[in-house]
């Protein structure tokens, strides 16, 4: 796994063993803060476990990697929680074994409840000359939209999920209005939008030829949803998944004022029940909110009809509560 600090100055060594003091001299890492007293490292799922609950309260994102190369029992990943981020691409462990495509681990996280963004890496080691077969650079990355290059605004891009993971590909639009989805991109094979292993919308050239837009219409049912990009010559690109259900509207607030209404709407995390509170004009007919809450990123998307009827709902069974409370009876 990787620990990404959230404040650059966080140097601090999660799990720390001398035992196993491999990329900076014993001395320096001493020196170091220490966090998480947890003995002698060990590979266990247990350990493992409590070695990312420490970096996460340490202020740091865990990113899990090369979970084919690791050759972790898949009992073990799908267990794990608290990872912000999955590794669908890792060059050298896939130039190793052809294996290091994780795309069926991620959706089986997805089917889990296990909300995870996505990210690519070399992991290079540079033991073979640039430009020939096993060379294990230039393979894949992590493509992050941020406002600027400065730290804090990747790591705000990061926990936003505002990234995806490719090996060549390039998205270079991905938008939603209401629950119909517009994406474009660098000339590619196919298009895919993927609601499970089953269910999946292609957008492709019966030729073959390149294709650079496509356009879904996501079932409000859909539990999430994620895209691919692919190419000709076997490149991908990958996103994160995008979640219509797993934060559900808690409680709404209409008329802030006689002539300015707006919606107060105050969500829930579906794991600490932590509220959160947007307010949005009345003129605004949709919305995309995501947050980042409990080390997964959770999103409700929402319409302006919707949330009247929701609202109409929520008053008549205050009423009937109210009407039950008073006469000791359910009141029709």
């Amino acid at each position: 796994m990787n620990l990404l600090a959230k404040d650059p100055h966080n140097t601090a060594i999660v799990g720390f063993d001398p035992n196993f003091c491999k990329y900076m001299p014993l001395e320096v890492a001493q020196q170091r803060e220490h966090l998480g007293n947890l003995g002698p490292r060990r590979y266990y799922r247990a350990y493992v476990q409590e070695f990312m609950d420490e970096a996460r309260h340490g202020g740091y994102l865990v990113a899990y990697n090369h979970p084919c190369w690791s050759m972790e029992a898949e009992e073990d990943v799908l267990s794990y929680q608290g990872c912000f981020s999955l590794e669908m691409f890792n060059t050298g462990s896939q130039l190793i074994s052809g294996g290091e495509s994780n795309l069926a681990l991620f959706d089986k996280l997805l089917r889990r409840g296990k909300f995870l963004f996505v990210h690519g890496a070399d992991d290079n080691h540079n033991k073979e000359p640039f430009g020939t077969l096993l060379c294990d650079s230039f393979g894949a990355w992590t493509q992050v939209l941020a406002k600027d290059l400065e730290y804090q605004s990747v790591i705000e891009a990061l926990e936003k999920g505002d990234f995806y993971a490719t090996t060549g590909p390039t998205i270079t639009n991905l938008t939603f209005d209401r629950n119909h989805v517009t994406l474009d991109c660098t000339p590619a094979q196919r298009i895919i939008a993927h609601g499970s292993p089953k269910v999946a919308r292609n957008i492709c050239n019966p030729d073959g030829s390149p294709v650079t837009h496509a356009e879904f219409d996501i079932p409000d049912k859909a539990p999430y949803v994620y895209f691919s990009v692919l190419t000709a010559d076997g490149k991908a690109a990958r996103t994160r998944f995008f979640s219509f259900e797993n934060l559900v509207p808690y409680a709404f607030v209409m008329f802030s004022s006689a002539k300015t209404c707006s919606f107060s709407i105050v969500i829930k995390c579906t794991d600490c029940r932590r509220r959160f509170t947007q307010r949005v004009p009345s003129q605004r007919q949709s919305n995309f909110i995501a947050i980042l809450c409990c080390g997964y990123s959770t999103s409700h998307h929402f319409r302006k009809h919707k949330l009247q009827d929701d609202i109409r709902k929520f008053l008549g069974h205050f009423i009937q509560r109210l009407l039950n409370l008073f006469f000791g009876r359910k009141v029709r």
